[in-house]
């Protein structure tokens, strides 16, 4: 099967974006640190977990040979896919959206508020916003 750059022909972040992304995240998770040991372990899962889902998402990217571009949004994707676990767990003290706030769109809230992918070409930053508001649904939308 083979794989087209779904921004092929457009502007296209790059490895210093993603460094500055990268950087941005691990500053961003810094604002959680606490004195309250479970609410630091919590958040400290939550960071964990991302980083794993980074690698991962590099591994699926390497195994279907995308091009680096694809890599550079895969990882970019992964990196932010649960950053509204965050204030989630701060407000809430929970990870089930189901009594809390739907961690997807809170992520996508604090990309919009923050302006974290600023850098990016429009087209990267709607493609990164759709897939971190989207990642938790059951179904996808046909679009």
């Amino acid at each position: 099967m083979q794989y087209n750059h779904v921004l092929q022909g457009q502007a296209q972040m790059n490895q210093n974006d993603l460094t500055f992304l990268k950087d941005w995240f691990a500053n961003y998770c810094v604002n959680f640190s606490t004195h309250v040991e479970e609410d630091q372990r919590n958040f400290a899962v939550k960071k964990d977990h991302t980083y794993h889902v980074c690698l991962n998402a590099l591994r699926i990217v390497r195994s279907l040979q995308l091009n680096n571009q694809d890599m550079l949004l895969a990882e970019a994707i992964a990196l932010f896919h649960d950053v509204g676990r965050f204030p989630q767990y701060q407000q809430y003290k929970t990870f089930d959206d189901n009594i809390s706030a739907n961690h997807a769109a809170l992520g996508a809230k604090v990309l919009l508020e923050q302006d974290v992918l600023r850098g990016l070409p429009e087209k990267e930053q709607n493609l990164i916003l759709h897939v971190v508001t989207l990642h938790n649904v059951f179904t996808l939308p046909d679009t």
